[in-house]
């Protein structure tokens, strides 16, 4: 049954090039997500998952489909209305951490804050917590050459959980990672799901997340081909 509060994706289609010789990347996905659920986007390289989470974040427009989001299309009116569900509900963490190398680790959460209008006390608060919730308070001084790949992406998810958006899109956020640290954001992931209520999709190929997440998607050849629930750690 469809739910006026969660994502969901209808139909969506997305090709590249042109016939007979197009590539398609998303053939015909339905999905609903509920709020407050941790979903994992499993699939070999090529299977759709990142142009899925594009499709489904306003990041790209799907060439047949629907996105809704609280029952309204997203995409109602165009790229404005895209980039508003963008700015207002979203949060991204890449496979790139795409951090400004001239601002510090806390300066990378605090000063996006700031650009979104919250206020200075609270943003001075949330990047200190962001940082502290992922390890790094140690570290909130240092430049990204100063921190290791797996440092400067957990600086990167710290950013969007600062943000405390509404959904949470994730593209292979532990690949850098070790042991640990992915069970550290695991563990963050799910207490943002539960405390906070938010939902996060994430397109991954580390399985060491799926113990803390509630379903299990698997995309192929651009064809959702598995869906399971599971009960999380």
């Amino acid at each position: 049954m469809r739910t006026e509060t969660g994502l969901h994706a209808i139909g969506l289609s997305k090709w590249f090039g042109r016939e007979p010789n197009a590539v398609r990347a998303l053939d015909d996905v339905t999905l609903e997500i509920a709020p407050a659920s941790f979903v994992i986007v499993l699939g070999a390289s090529g299977s759709g998952k990142s142009c899925l989470l594009a499709a489904m974040s306003g990041l790209q427009r799907p060439d047949r489909g629907e996105v809704h989001f609280q029952g309204r299309d997203i995409w109602a009116r165009g790229n404005q209305s895209a980039a508003a569900f963008r700015r207002d509900a979203c949060g991204f963490v890449f496979q790139s951490p795409g951090l400004f190398p001239s601002l510090t680790a806390w300066q990378q959460i605090y000063v996006p804050l700031r650009q979104l209008g919250v206020d200075r006390q609270v943003a001075r608060l949330r990047a200190t917590e962001a940082l502290d919730h992922v390890g790094l308070s140690a570290r909130e001084g240092a430049l990204p050459t100063q921190l290791s790949g797996g440092q400067n992406q957990r600086v990167a998810i710290a950013r969007m959980l600062a943000k405390q958006p509404a959904i949470l899109f994730c593209d292979e956020p532990t690949s850098a990672l070790d042991t640990d640290n992915a069970r550290l954001i695991g563990e963050l992931f799910q207490h943002v799901v539960r405390q906070r209520g938010a939902t996060i999709v994430c397109a991954t190929h580390d399985e060491r997340l799926i113990p803390f997440c509630d379903r299990v998607i698997t995309l192929q050849a651009g064809s959702l081909i598995h869906d399971q629930l599971q009960d999380p750690a």
